[in-house]
Formats: C-alpha cells, structure tokens, sequence
C-alpha cells in the first residue's frame, strides 16, 4: 500500500500538481524531475502478495503478544561484503539484483535518531515519493539543492551559472554511541546561496546571512551568484569555502548508512564500528577510538576538510560470477527507474515467500480496475474502490427537500466527472449526469452519464438509512463505511459539493 501511495504522489508530483492545500504533510515534497520524460513511474504488474505464514508460532508466556522465537537483523553498521553475508544466509533465494533492488525502499521514509542513532532522510524533500531518486542519489548524479525552509516550496537551488549541481557523499560520525558510532554518510551539493528565497527566509532559522547575502546581489550578470571559478567549465579549487561550495541540506539532509553505501562503494568496517579502507577514512581510526571528538569527518590525511573518501566501485557479485557487479546494478536502476520498479516487486515477492520452498497461498487481487480517488482534504479517508456494473434497478434521482436547495439534484459533471449539487430542469426530465442507479453489489451509486460510482470526500460505497430526529422523519445517503458521514444539502447554497 506504501508503494502504491508513494507511486500515486510521484506521478502526480512529475505533473507538477499541488498536492499540499488543504491535504497536510502527507503529500509534502518535491519532485526532482518534474517534467522529464521518465519521471512518472509505471508498475507493470500487481504485486502477488501470498498469504499463509505462520513464523511466530510460540509466544511469552508473561506476554502472549510477544513471539519467542529472536530475530535477525542485519547491521546497519556493517559494510557490502557483511551485508551481502547476511542476506546470503537468511534469504539464500534472492540475488545481488534482489538486494539492491530492495535497498530502493529507502526512496520513501526517513531514519529516526531515538531508534537507530541515524538522523536525517533518505531523500530530501522525497520521502513521500516512490521512484528511483535514491539510487540517482547514491551513485553521485548531479542533483537540484532544495532548500529546507520554507517547507511548502521546491526552489531548485543551483551552481552560480544555473547548472545542476555537483554531489557528494562523506562518511561521518556523531559520536553518539560508546564505540563512537555509528558513521553515516550525508550528502551535500556544489551550490549557491538560496539567493531566490532571500525574502521567503526572512525572520527563519535558515535566513540567509549577511555574506550570503553579497554573494547574491554582488555578482556578475546573468549569473545566480558571484562564482568562484572563472566559467562553468573550470573546477572550484576549494569545495568548502565561497560563494558555491559544498552545501549540506541543512535540516533536510540526505544520508546513507554503511550496509547499503558499502553495496556501491568498496571499504570495511571492523568489529567496534570503525570504517576503514579508502583514503580519506584514516581519521576515524584515531578519532573515534578516543573520547573527546564530538563529531569526525572524512578528509585526506594533512588536508582541512571535510572531503569525500576515495573509494573504490564494490565489485562484489552475488551469485560469485553471475556477471553483475553491485555497483552496476545501482548504476542500472539509477538510470532506468522501469528497470528498478520492475525488479522491487519480484524482489519484495521473494522476500516474503522466504522460507516457504512448499508455496504459499496466492491472496485476491487487489490492483486489477481498482481506483484509489485523491481524498479532498485533510483527514479525510484514502479509500480504494474496484468499480462495479449498474445492476438493473430503475435509475434514481438524489435530491432535498431543504428549501435553500429546492430543485437541485446530485450529478457529475459531463467534462470533469467530478460530483456536485446543482439545478435539475425535472419538468423537461433528468439528463443522464443526474440519474444514478444502484450497482449490481447494491453499495455503489453509478451514474448513468459516465458509467461510475459516486464519489465523495474518499468515499465509493453508500446505504439508505431511515432516521428520527426533533424535526421529525428524515431518509439520508449515508457511507457504508462511516455511517457518521451522509450527503447532506446545506453546502449546496454556496455551490460547493463536499
């Protein structure tokens, strides 16, 4: 449900659709490829979900609610060579392709520092997106800086010459836990100051400052800051100071953690956590063996950094000798978002019949002709609905008895589809877009103008329900799935038609 939700936002986000007014947070973030070709992600087939586990068969005696049997997760800590070992011997079916595949979840969601010590997000602004920006993230493609603040905005941030921006990863450590762990890698950008959002940000945290400021307005024409380089085409000798430098998304920052960096790029983690085995990664050796660093960095033995570790492509293949390279499989679904789609859904499938070599049972479909209508607003219900025929009942017209509304019926718009209350010309009779007839189940309402259910704020399926109140009898329409919720009339004398 997660993916097709996140599938749903994506699309939606790539045409440029706002889906924040009135609908609160869970719609929130940017989409880096609005506009592009392939930045609408296409599922080819249902996912085949299988039901019939029944893993956690002994529980707690104290605690019935809890399984005896202990589970086995994999170390977020560990490095590709480590995680593939695991994988290995607790899902033996599923390939390096699977792995990696898999690892694509991390599109969507963000860590949490009081579960895992892991703060930030996966994707800055796209935790709410499913697509392929995560792998795009991962092997260092040139990436838009959306700034945190304000939240509701997606300036694209980039260079001083209006170029995308360069990235990339460093390993780092907040020191947080005894063995000074857990190191993480946090991605940043070669970026200008938010020069576009210099008034939005007054007054908030992130406000720019005061040299920031003159980075903005004392520049060359045409340029979106005062460059540090001569051209476009030149190299910026120093990432970490001027006007374009290396840029953390400060309170949105982009992060990785070592089980699956280690699947893209080849280093090693020992038994207390520490990295090793790029240059650039020597400090954390010393550093976090001791006690008074707060926060450690990647950077070249004698440089001021931070800077990002020289390491190598993992090379590791998984089957030894199926010809795939981890590193390309990222590289891969970076590029074809249909290929990683393709393979999630056969790895997701492998993954939860794991241990079930006798097969398990084949649960209905849940994709074919179902319909999941964007609710209205905030806190209204995100309802899913497969559509029915009509049945062969005579067609019904929905109208009021409330003199406010006299004369007006229930219809769908003929261009739009979409439900609204309106006048009936009853004398000359009904249009079809104003007559509905029950569908064969009895639970949809289908309107004889476009053949589909009636649909309002999230809801499909609807009952007739006969009630007594201080004004005397009443018959109302009301969702079979909240009977709290009926059509009511009263918002009709202000044409509206929730």
């Amino acid at each position: 449900m997660a993916v097709e939700f996140g599938v749903l936002v994506n699309n939606l986000k790539c045409e440029e659709v706002d889906l924040t007014e009135g609908r609160g947070t869970s719609y929130y973030g940017c989409a880096h490829h609005a506009g592009d070709p392939g930045c609408k992600v296409n599922i080819e087939r249902p996912f085949q979900f299988h039901t019939g586990r029944s893993d956690c068969t002994e529980h707690d005696a104290e605690f019935p609610y809890k399984a005896t049997k202990e589970e086995k997760h994999p170390s977020a800590q560990d490095a590709g060579r480590k995680t593939i070992e695991y994988f290995q011997t607790e899902f033996p079916d599923l390939t390096g392709r699977d792995i990696v595949a898999l690892m694509g979840a991390h599109t969507m969601g963000q860590p949490h520092i009081d579960i895992s010590q892991i703060p930030y997000q996966w994707t800055s602004k796209g935790g709410r997106m499913f697509n392929n920006d995560y792998y795009r993230n991962i092997v260092g493609e040139d990436r838009w800086f959306f700034k945190a603040e304000p939240h509701n905005q997606c300036e694209k941030i980039g260079n001083a010459f209006g170029e995308k921006p360069k990235a990339q990863w460093l390993a780092h450590t907040r020191m947080t836990s005894v063995n000074g762990g857990p190191v993480f890698w946090i991605h940043r950008n070669h970026v200008c100051p938010a020069c576009q959002l210099e008034e939005a940000l007054e007054g908030m945290p992130l406000a720019l400052m005061d040299w920031e400021k003159d980075c903005c307005h004392n520049k060359p024409e045409g340029t979106f800051c005062r460059p540090d380089r001569e051209s476009a085409d030149m190299e910026d000798d120093d990432l970490n100071t001027g006007c374009e430098r290396m840029r953390f998304i400060s309170g949105a920052d982009e992060i990785a953690i070592n089980a699956e960096m280690g699947l893209y790029k080849q280093f090693e983690v020992d038994d207390d956590g520490v990295i090793y085995g790029c240059r650039g990664l020597e400090i954390f050796n010393t550093t976090m063996r001791g006690t008074k660093a707060r926060t450690v960095w990647s950077v070249p033995p004698g440089e001021y950094g931070p800077y990002e570790p020289e390491c190598e492509k993992q090379t590791i293949q998984h089957p030894a000798g199926s010809g795939e390279p981890l590193y390309t499989i990222f590289e891969e679904f970076a590029s074809n978002q249909q290929n990683f789609v393709r393979d999630f859904i056969i790895a997701l499938e492998k993954m939860s019949a794991n241990g079930y070599p006798e097969g398990l049972t084949l649960a209905p479909d849940h994709w074919t002709d179902v319909s999941c209508p964007l609710p209205a607003e905030r806190d209204t219900p995100f309802t899913c609905y497969k559509a029915e025929a009509a049945g062969s009942g005579e067609p019904i017209i929905i109208q009021t008895n409330w003199e406010h509304a006299e004369g007006f019926v229930i219809q769908q718009d003929p261009e739009t589809g979409n439900p609204f209350m309106g006048p009936a010309d009853m004398a000359a009779g009904p249009t079809p877009h104003q007559q509905w007839v029950w569908s064969e189940s009895g639970t949809q309402l289908i309107n004889l103008g476009t053949g589909t259910p009636l649909l309002l704020d999230g809801y499909s399926s609807w009952t007739i329900e006969s009630f007594e109140d201080w004004q005397g009898e009443h018959t109302q329409i009301r969702s079979a799935y909240d009977n709290t919720k009926g059509l009511d009339a009263w918002r009709a004398k202000a044409n509206q038609n929730k």
